[in-house]
């Protein structure tokens, strides 16, 4: 039991825009889609923040020396759900999230979402807390299997490799 516990960063955190990806939010949204269809999957559960990083292009200073926010995130058929702080997401970046479909939704309240699922959902139980895993409602087809967004991401296109090799060619100089 942590009793001083700090409270959880409140860092806000900004968009990761395409030219550096190579891919939209929604192309990705898509690629994922695309591997919960062949699973049999309606819902597709993230809860590492490098994951949800890659899917929604979003960045954060949550974690020292790593460009991630604390969030958890879900996708289905047609929607994709981000849970943060409302606090860390301004309202430029509110509107480009949701003009993607992207619905913003309390952190805390992931909880009780993922409690309400009835559908077949898809998680990686080796990048999820055992706690959450256990909240999955009884009865819930549950997939367990390796994250979507790890596999995606490992395949860089043409936009990242190119960012890539001007990153390698900066940190030679240095």
């Amino acid at each position: 039991i942590w009793t001083d516990r700090p409270p959880l960063p409140d860092n806000m955190i900004f968009l990761h825009d395409p030219k550096y990806s190579g891919l939209d939010r929604t192309e990705k949204f898509e690629e994922i889609r695309e591997k919960m269809k062949a699973h049999g999957a309606q819902v597709y559960l993230m809860t590492a923040l490098d994951d949800i990083a890659w899917a929604f292009n979003i960045r954060g200073r949550d974690v020292e020396y790593n460009p991630v926010a604390i969030a958890y995130a879900a996708v289905d058929m047609k929607k994709a759900r981000l849970f943060i702080d409302p606090e860390k997401v301004a309202d430029n970046v509110r509107h480009q999230l949701q003009a993607t479909g992207v619905e913003l939704h309390n952190y805390e309240a992931f909880v009780s979402y993922i409690k309400s699922l009835e559908r077949p959902v898809y998680f990686d139980a080796n990048r999820t807390n055992a706690y959450l895993a256990e909240q999955l409602a009884d009865g819930v087809n549950v997939i367990n299997g390796d994250s979507f967004a790890m596999h995606l991401k490992a395949i860089k296109n043409h936009t990242e490799q190119a960012w890539l090799r001007k990153a390698m060619v900066k940190d030679g100089v240095a």
